[in-house]
């Protein structure tokens, strides 16, 4: 039987948009009464257009924010009850990688010591007295020693995604959010780093939430698919599925505009 990872029960998220004469304040229904679960060493690939809530969902899955009602659980406790040091467990447990993985590391580092200073922090946290070296988290991404020398900013789209999945993948976790992990990769280069998602996924026992709109590579890792629009799963269930025969009419008009 498989175990559920994370357990997402009526979720709720509205933020508060607009603000002044020409453009007035209105409530923004970002997640809207969603559920769902995610089992251990499972790919679930959530997929919609712009604006469709993928975001959103994710940071309240990673811990990043809490929903306005509704329960998030991780391994059956409420994550918005965990405190201190469980909070901090919960970070190296579940992490993220960002959609815009430049704006979140620092461009004045090199890549190297980035990875480093991520290393000495999950060493603290968990109390790891044998943490993963960086040359090893390195070859996790598949990202090539060339790269230690390097910043952000002097590496090609490919790497800087792989940089991204390093600095999840270090820590070992139970669940990595990847927030449209191939945008922006041209489509020649797509499957080098769709591969490194499987041989992660298939070497640590990780488990995904894929947030795309790039269905060719979320049909290649996800074994689940959940469609999402304004803030609603329209439809969820297997991936060969949805994808040959999709209940929704908006899956079917939404997966024939990307296909």
């Amino acid at each position: 039987m498989m175990k559920t990872l994370i357990d997402a029960i009526c979720l709720k998220k509205e933020y508060i948009a607009g603000g002044g004469i020409l453009n007035p304040v209105e409530s923004i229904k970002a997640v809207d009464d969603v559920s769902f679960e995610i089992f251990e060493n499972e790919a679930l690939g959530l997929i919609g257009g712009r604006r469709s809530g993928k975001t959103a969902l994710g940071e309240i899955v990673a811990g990043l924010s809490l929903p306005d009602c509704g329960l998030i659980k991780f391994r059956g406790e409420d994550m918005a009850n965990m405190r201190g040091k469980r909070r901090r467990k919960l970070h190296g447990r579940v992490q993220i990688v960002f959609q815009e993985i430049a704006q979140h590391v620092d461009g004045r580092m090199r890549i190297g010591e980035i990875i480093e200073g991520s290393i000495a922090n999950c060493k603290k946290i968990q109390n790891n007295p044998k943490p993963l070296g960086i040359i090893e988290v390195m070859n996790l991404a598949g990202l090539d020693v060339h790269a230690y020398d390097c910043r952000i900013d002097e590496l090609d789209m490919l790497d800087v995604k792989r940089t991204g999945i390093a600095l999840a993948a270090l820590w070992r976790p139970d669940l990595i959010v990847l927030d449209e992990p191939a945008g922006k990769l041209d489509a020649s280069v797509r499957g080098h780093l769709v591969n490194t998602l499987k041989k992660l996924r298939k070497e640590h026992g990780m488990s995904y939430l894929f947030l795309s709109r790039d269905l060719n590579s979320a049909k290649k890792i996800c074994d689940r698919l959940a469609v999402i629009r304004d803030g609603r799963i329209v439809e969820i269930g297997q991936t060969e599925k949805i994808m040959e025969n999709p209940e929704s009419e908006y899956a079917r008009e939404f997966l024939a505009s990307i296909l």
